[in-house]
C-alpha cells in the first residue's frame, strides 16, 4: 500500500514538473522582427554606423523591459540590417531584401531623398515602413501611400525649429536664405516654409530658392562664393551634414562674411565646430544637437546615453526613437496587425518615445496624422566659444 502511495506521489510530482516546465516554455518570447535600412557605405555611413549601434541598444532597452506585449504574448524585438548605401537604388535593393528574404513586416528607414525609391515597394507588400526624416515629398510619403510614417522630426520640422532659433537669438536678421542638399528636398519643402518665413518677417533672398549643392560635394566654393553674393542676414540649414556646415561656414567666414549661420548638425559636439573651422570663424552659429551632459535631456535617451560605449562617437539615436514610437503604437494598438497598428497611430494625439512626448500630426502635409514630431534642442558658438544647455524649441505638430 505504501509502496503505491508512493509511485502516485512521485507521479504527481513528475506530471508538476512536466506542467511547469511545458508553462514556462509556453511563456517564452517570441521574436518580432523587425527591419533596419541604414546606410552602412558611401557618404552617409558617417552617421548610420553609429546609428545602428544606437538602434541595437534601443532594441535592447525594450527587450529588457519587458518587449512588446500584444494579445497576451510576448515579443523580443529582433533587428534586421540592411545596407541602403546612401542611394535610391540601394536602398531599393535593400527593401526587396528585407520584405522577400527576410520576410519583414515593419521596416525602419531608409532616410528621406531614398524614400521615393522604396516606397511604392513597400506599400505594394503591406510593409509598414517608418521614415527617420523625410523631405515631405509626396513621393515618400502621402495619401496615396496608407503605410508610410515618420517618427522623428522631418527637414520641414527642422526648419520651423531654426527659423524661431533666429527670431529668438538674432531678432535683427530680417534677410535670409536656405541652403539645401540637390536631393529633391527643394521643390517640396521650399512652398511649406516660405509662409512660415514671411509671416516671421523674413524677405528671403535669392528670388525664394534655396542654394543648393550635391549631398557627395567635397569642394564648397561655388557655395561660398553664391551665398557670400547673395550676402543675407541669417542662412538657414536644415538638413545638415557635418562636412557640408564645416565646408560652408569656414568658407564663408574666410569671405569675411560672419552673417548668422543656423544648421542642423547631427552628430556634432559644440567643440567640433571650433576645431573644424577655427575659432575666429565660429560665431554667429546656431546648431541643433544636443550633449550627453544636457539636463534636459528625456529620461529614456538618458539612459540610453549612459548605454554607450565611453569611446563611441555621439548620435542621436534616431532610429531608436522610431523602434520605439512603433512598439509603443503596437502595444497600444493590441495588435501586430499592419492595418490595427495604422489605424491606431491615426487615433493618437500624442506617442511617447526616446525624445520624450512626441505631437502626432501631418494632415496638411502629407495628407494623414502619419507623422511625430519632438522638441528639440539646440547650441550656439559665439566669439570661438560655445554656449549650451539652451532651453528646447518645440516645432509643434506637422501642418
Amino acid at each position: 500500500m505504501k509502496r503505491c502511495l508512493l509511485v502516485i506521489i512521485a507521479l504527481c510530482l513528475i506530471g508538476t514538473l512536466a506542467f511547469t516546465s511545458c508553462s514556462k516554455e509556453a511563456e517564452a518570447p517570441q521574436t518580432l522582427k523587425i527591419g533596419v535600412l541604414a546606410d552602412l557605405s558611401g557618404f552617409l555611413s558617417v552617421f548610420y554606423i553609429e546609428a545602428v549601434n544606437d538602434i541595437q541598444i534601443t532594441a535592447d532597452y525594450i527587450n529588457e523591459k519587458g518587449g512588446v506585449t500584444v494579445d497576451g504574448k510576448k515579443y523580443n524585438i529582433q533587428l534586421v540590417v540592411r545596407d541602403s548605401k546612401s542611394s535610391p537604388d540601394g536602398a531599393l535593393a535593400a527593401a526587396n531584401q528585407l520584405i522577400f528574404q527576410d520576410q519583414v513586416k515593419y521596416a525602419i528607414g531608409p532616410i528621406a531623398f531614398e524614400g521615393a525609391a522604396t516606397t511604392p515597394l513597400f506599400e505594394q507588400n503591406k510593409v509598414l515602413h517608418i521614415f527617420n526624416t523625410t523631405t515631405t515629398s509626396r513621393l515618400e510619403m502621402g495619401p496615396d501611400w496608407p503605410y508610410a510614417f515618420t517618427a522623428d522630426d522631418s527637414a520641414l520640422d527642422f526648419s520651423t525649429v531654426e527659423f524661431k532659433i533666429g527670431k529668438k537669438e538674432f531678432p535683427n536678421a530680417k534677410t535670409c536664405v536656405m541652403i539645401l542638399p540637390d536631393d529633391g528636398t527643394a521643390p517640396y519643402l521650399i512652398p511649406s516654409v516660405t509662409p512660415i518665413l514671411e509671416s516671421m518677417g523674413y524677405k528671403i533672398l535669392n528670388d525664394g530658392q534655396a542654394v543648393l549643392y550635391p549631398n557627395d560635394m567635397q569642394d564648397f566654393s561655388p557655395v561660398v562664393s553664391k551665398l557670400n553674393s547673395i550676402n543675407p542676414d541669417i542662412m538657414f540649414q536644415p538638413e545638415a551634414a557635418p562636412p557640408a556646415v564645416y565646408g560652408i561656414l569656414g568658407g564663408i567666414r574666410a569671405l569675411g562674411n560672419h552673417a548668422v549661420y543656423i544648421a542642423s548638425l547631427f552628430p556634432g559636439d559644440p567643440n567640433n565646430v571650433i576645431t573644424a573651422v577655427g575659432a575666429d570663424a565660429a560665431t554667429n552659429f546656431a546648431f541643433l544637437n544636443y550633449t550627453k551632459d544636457d539636463p534636459g535631456l528625456p529620461p529614456i535617451l538618458k539612459e540610453l546615453i549612459s548605454r554607450l560605449s565611453p569611446k563611441a562617437p555621439f548620435f542621436t539615436f534616431t532610429l531608436g526613437n522610431c523602434l520605439m514610437a512603433l512598439t509603443n503604437v503596437m502595444k497600444q494598438a493590441n495588435s501586430l496587425d499592419i492595418d490595427a497598428i495604422k489605424a491606431k497611430w491615426e487615433s493618437l494625439d500624442t506617442i511617447e518615445s526616446v525624445y520624450g512626448t512626441g505631437k502626432v500630426g501631418g494632415e496638411k502635409t502629407y495628407g494623414g496624422r502619419h507623422s511625430v514630431t519632438f522638441p528639440m534642442p539646440y547650441n550656439m558658438v559665439m566669439n570661438g566659444k560655445v554656449i549650451k544647455d539652451l532651453p528646447w524649441i518645440d516645432p509643434g505638430a506637422t501642418p
